[in-house]
């Protein structure tokens, strides 16, 4: 029973705020009398003050709720509640000093100065009461390891904020910023890169949060001088919306080889792909799902989705479900089945990315791979010739340039048999045009080569 009558609720935290907003708004009203007349109030001026009493607090408290200020958790009060709070003062004194002029007659014997200094006190004192309780829990020590922020913003605010109030595991002691250096931002030292070495000396601290948006140029010379510091930890910071409290991630080696795209002629790729029948091979992999996605960003009237894998046809399957999208379950090798799906659809377009491109797999299972990477293209191919497919586009891989491994090579050959099929003597398949584009190490994806660097780089003792 007395468990429910201490635990907190929303209703309990209304009526509490409501009750300590009154109390002291009655004690700033009697201080603001005291004030204007040096501590000596005369008799006559007390009827005054339960007149300011019972019209003011009343028109207050409206505001202060109407600005959602009883609903707030006290340890999340901050500058931008503080603002809200001086707006609904303004309003409340204003409104009572619109009433004083109208009523004149009624607030006889009331000194005008009394509204201002109460103005004043009112906004100190319940400010002060809404953030007491964070002042309080602030005050506290932990055992977190320390680390430092990059940039001057309002995520390194909120990053700060959440040090202090135990939402992130780390306790903030220093602000790195070659612009703001020499300066505070929340009580912390910002610090230019010359100056951090002694800092880093003085704590032990091996943690950067990063709080700019910034280019991955800067993010490679700001890792390399960092790590020639001593700090090998590095996370970015981001902040959801609706939410106050940041989520720290990790800088990735994909962060820091991220290839950055090229401007597009986004008219002509709409051109190519808008209102189109579109069969995508390997749609389930890195490669295909990415053109899935882009095919349903342009305009593309239905999607085929073909996967040998039906956990990734599932995946991107259920991505996009209910939007013109055909999942097919099946094999790129088995011809007569694939010879079923050109039949029944009217296909413009085909993206084959369907391929098998570990490298160090693909070695090891030569047959395997000649069957899905040659002979599967070849089907792709022949039946997209077969069934006037207007333009088909065979993804290759740069490893196609001059192979050295199986992989490469059942990818040259493909690209070989694509350039060679259609001949002028060859009138049916002039229908079909076929393209082929190669693409590097692409970051993510099944075959690359990324995660066993990242693997080896871990194992590396750095002691030595």
């Amino acid at each position: 029973m007395l468990e429910n009558i201490i635990k907190p609720t929303n209703l309990k935290r209304i009526i509490f705020f409501i009750i300590g907003d009154i109390l002291i708004s009655v004690c700033t009203i009697y201080l603001s009398f005291l004030l204007r007349f040096n501590f000596h109030i005369p008799i006559d001026f007390y009827q005054a003050i339960w007149k300011m009493i019972l019209v003011l607090i009343p028109i207050k408290i409206l505001f202060l709720y109407y600005f959602h200020l009883y609903f707030i958790v006290w340890r999340f009060f901050g500058f931008v509640e503080y603002k809200k709070l001086i707006y609904a003062h303004i309003y409340s004194y204003f409104i009572f000093t619109v009433i004083f002029f109208i009523f004149h007659s009624f607030f006889m014997m009331f000194p005008r100065s009394v509204i201002g200094i109460d103005l004043f006190l009112s906004i100190v004192f319940i400010g002060f009461f809404r953030a007491l309780k964070r002042f309080l829990t602030e005050r506290g020590t932990n055992n977190f390891p320390k680390a430092i922020i990059y940039g001057v913003n309002e995520k390194s605010s909120t990053l700060i904020q959440s040090s202090i109030n135990y939402q992130i595991p780390y306790n903030i002691e220093a602000i790195v910023d070659e612009k703001y250096a020499g300066n505070y931002f929340s009580n912390i030292p910002v610090y230019s890169f010359e100056k951090l070495k002694n800092i880093l000396l003085s704590y032990e601290i091996n943690t950067i949060l990063i709080a700019k948006d910034i280019s991955q140029n800067e993010l490679d010379d700001l890792v390399t001088k960092c790590y020639s510091l001593g700090i090998k930890e590095f996370k970015k910071t981001q902040i959801l919306q609706d939410s106050k409290s940041p989520t720290l991630k990790n800088i990735s080696v994909e962060d820091l080889l991220a290839r950055h795209p090229k401007d597009l002629d986004k008219s002509a790729i709409e051109e190519f792909i808008k209102d189109k029948v579109i069969l995508i091979t390997g749609a389930g992999g890195s490669i295909g799902s990415e053109l899935v996605r882009q095919c349903k960003r342009y305009g593309a009237k239905h999607l085929l989705l073909l996967d040998h894998s039906e956990y990734n046809l599932y995946k991107i399957e259920q991505e996009f479900e209910n939007q013109n999208i055909t999942p097919i379950l099946q094999n790129i090798v088995d011809k007569e089945q694939l010879d079923r799906v050109f039949l029944k659809n009217d296909i413009d377009i085909v993206l084959h990315a369907a391929a098998y491109k570990h490298v160090p797999l693909v070695e090891e299972n030569v047959e395997a791979a000649i069957k899905n990477n040659i002979i599967g293209t070849k089907n792709c191919i022949d039946l997209s010739i077969k069934y006037g497919v207007k333009k088909f586009v065979l993804i290759s891989t740069d490893k196609a340039v001059r192979p050295t491994n199986v992989m490469g090579t059942t990818k040259r050959v493909c690209e070989l048999y694509a350039q060679n099929v259609i001949s002028k003597e060859n009138t049916i398949s002039s229908k079909t045009e076929i393209v082929a584009v190669r693409f590097g190490n692409v970051l993510g994806s099944s075959g690359s080569v990324i995660p066993k660097f990242k693997e080896q780089i871990e194992k590396v003792d750095l002691s030595l």
